[in-house]
């Protein structure tokens, strides 16, 4: 899959879009929190439902992205 010669290359890049997301997911989650506890009761898992949905939109964005294989292999 990935080179040996590239393989820190590509941990360098996962590590930068993690804390790019997690820069971007930190401000929607703590909000979230602090409207849970306001409210109380139910809205106490107002965070897990939206880590959840940005989860599955991240999913939804890699499925879409990914090209279909046409099973044919590139040896």
């Amino acid at each position: 899959m990935v080179h040996s010669d590239h393989l820190s290359l590509l941990v360098t890049a996962i590590v930068v879009f993690e804390d790019i997301s997690t820069i971007g997911a930190s401000p929607p989650l703590g909000l979230s929190i602090s409207v849970g506890l306001e409210i109380g009761g139910i809205a106490l898992s107002l965070p897990f439902f939206i880590a959840a949905m940005l989860y599955a939109l991240a999913a939804i964005l890699l499925l879409l992205g990914m090209p279909i294989d046409s099973g044919a292999s590139d040896t």
